[in-house]
């Protein structure tokens, strides 16, 4: 998904970062990239919502299998398109993407309701800077007059 990607975007998918693996008790390096689609996508996902003015946090869940509810990527929903760590999607195919032929359940989330996400203030901040890079990142350059709150 990353191949079309500006030199700008490409970059900050491939900056790594140190993060705490709770149940291994270790730090681990992982890209940004891997951090936002398979650990931490919801964390940026209200990051990028507390920019986005009108942007709701949309989620992709399991939903009839086991595990219910289970948390498959998570995003900002504005207008038909949703953001996240790989750019803008129409909000159709994201869906699609995500829940990769499963039933699924879509979950709309007002952003002020998900600051528990956070797993402490070093995963928080680390998710602002990533929205903040990512809003100057060319994918997002054309919508960023409308996207953000000044």
């Amino acid at each position: 998904m990353t191949d079309h990607c500006s030199p700008e975007l490409q970059s900050l998918l491939s900056c790594n970062v140190e993060v705490r693996d709770d149940e291994l008790g270790v730090d681990v390096v992982v890209s940004l990239h891997e951090m936002y689609t398979a650990r931490a996508c919801d964390e940026l996902a209200v990051a990028l919502a507390e920019l986005v003015e009108g942007g709701e946090v949309i989620q992709v869940r399991t939903a009839g299998q086991w595990p219910e509810g289970l948390l498959l990527h998570a995003g900002v929903h504005r207008d038909d398109w949703v953001y996240d760590i790989e750019g803008v999607h129409d909000i159709d195919e994201w869906i699609d993407r995500w829940g990769r032929g499963m039933e699924i359940e879509v979950r709309f989330i007002d952003p002020a309701t998900e600051q528990q996400t956070f797993q402490n203030a070093r995963s928080r901040q680390l998710a602002v800077d990533t929205a903040h890079y990512l809003l100057d990142a060319p994918e997002l350059g054309s919508a960023r007059k409308s996207l953000l709150q000044m």
